[in-house]
């Protein structure tokens, strides 16, 4: 009887122990202790908020450190980074050296082909809706125009232009000239961004499809991010100035 009595009285005070919950700090970083688990202090989650706008992301973050950083449970001073169109808000690390994704922008733009042969009148089509329409980009329609219903297309490169003799077409036994490198601007950053103008290499295959290669793939996300900075610059200049945000760009 005295035996189960004190095995009740030990089970008990384990329990108890079990029980106990308490706040440790191991190597810098804060645990909850509770019994026999082990478990880290980290910062809760936030939704992350996404936007297809410049202007959009600049008022949410204005109102994100007039309103929800004033109680404190978000890290200043906020970094802004960007790989091309991709533009990230992020808190600065916490006590947990946790960041959150606080915002993000991406635009919403017309999907130009590229990189891939098509009909004459798809690319006409192409570059009339989601290019914008410089002097350049009528050149190009005016050329290509040629290559309308075509059957066969020869064609001489020397490196410097094409010679192309379109036969059993509209155009039958017509020669034409183009510039295998093309100066277009396609819609492919913010509105509130210049679009900026791209290079491309024409080709024309022998049944005379059309195809514009990307041929300064890294220099255009370059010029996004200058665009970028310089926005930025202007749109936060008084937030800069207070080192609530810093630009990662």
């Amino acid at each position: 009887m005295l035996a189960k009595a004190i095995e009740k009285i030990e089970s008990l005070a384990f329990a108890k122990e079990k029980c106990n919950v308490e706040e440790i700090e191991i190597h810098g970083q804060g645990y909850i202790h509770q019994g026999d688990s082990l478990t880290r202090i980290v910062t809760p989650d936030i939704s992350t908020v996404q936007v297809r706008s410049l202007t959009a992301l600049s008022s949410m973050v204005k109102s994100f450190l007039e309103h929800e950083c004033k109680c404190g449970m978000v890290a200043q001073p906020l970094i802004i980074t960007a790989t091309g169109n991709d533009v990230r808000v992020y808190s600065s690390n916490d006590e947990t050296y946790s960041r959150q994704l606080l915002f993000r922008a991406e635009p919403i733009c017309p999907d130009p082909i590229l990189n891939r042969f098509v009909p004459a009148e798809q690319m006409i089509i192409n570059v009339n809706t989601c290019f914008e329409q410089t002097k350049n980009a009528e050149k190009f329609i005016d050329c290509i125009s040629k290559l309308y219903k075509v059957s066969r297309v020869e064609s001489v490169d020397d490196g410097i232009g094409m010679q192309l003799r379109v036969t059993e077409g509209v155009n039958t036994n017509e020669a034409v000239t183009i510039n295998p490198i093309v100066s277009l601007r396609p819609i492919m950053t913010y509105p509130e961004l210049n679009q900026i103008e791209r290079k491309f290499n024409l080709r024309v295959d022998s049944n005379g499809r059309v195809a514009l290669m990307v041929c300064d793939e890294g220099v255009f996300e370059r010029k996004v991010q200058d665009q970028l900075d310089r926005f930025f610059r202007l749109a936060f200049d008084k937030e800069i100035e207070k080192k609530e945000i810093v630009l990662a760009l």
